[in-house]
């Protein structure tokens, strides 16, 4: 039956070479196929090299994360021999959001940042790390009631998809965003007394 469907699948293909049986597992031929998993795993191997202060890790990491649009087979109902590719690949892509987050920081690009962020919080919203990063993008770019706001939604979320409150270190940063944002309004109050 296998025999049946490979047969079929390579003239569906149009392609003899395209598809192969080896260590009893098939494979596809990469010098033959594109496949976007490893596009990405290709674009990490290079941006491991390269210093992430420079113009070209910013450029190959936009490049990398456009490829990457939600995590490994989160499409597929779930099997146990997909767990480990999918975690292996999502802590590849949460290094380069963190790296480039770095980036974009470190030259106080923090619009770029909040907005890389945001961006990995829609397909990962489980990071809390990210919010806190985002809320700190927030913070540095006076948009102190975003950055309340983006707390409140990480904890709802994070109450609703684990049933825990955010940890320690964000409550303690959410804590001084309340205080910043209540010392403007009080300050807002008395110019206008």
């Amino acid at each position: 039956m296998l025999q049946v469907s490979l047969y079929r699948l390579r003239k569906l293909l149009g392609r003899d070479d395209v598809i192969f049986m080896q260590d009893g597992k098939v494979r596809l031929k990469q010098e033959v196929c594109w496949v976007d998993a490893w596009a990405f795993a290709d674009k990490l191997t290079r941006l491991k090299t390269l210093p992430v202060a420079g113009a070209e890790f910013s450029r190959l990491s936009i490049e990398a994360l456009h490829l990457y649009r939600g995590h490994l087979f989160s499409r597929e109902s779930e099997h146990s021999w997909m767990l480990a590719a999918r975690e292996r690949m999502r802590c590849e892509w949460l290094w380069l959001v963190k790296a480039l987050g770095q980036h974009h920081e470190s030259i106080g690009d923090w619009s770029g940042a909040a907005k890389l962020y945001q961006s990995a919080l829609s397909v990962d919203p489980d990071v809390e790390e990210l919010y806190r990063k985002l809320m700190l993008c927030q913070q540095e770019t006076g948009s102190a009631a975003e950055a309340i706001s983006t707390y409140q939604l990480c904890r709802r979320h994070l109450l609703q998809a684990i049933g825990a409150a955010p940890s320690a270190e964000t409550e303690r940063l959410f804590q001084v965003l309340r205080t910043q944002s209540e010392c403007l309004f009080q300050q807002g109050d008395s110019l206008e007394g």
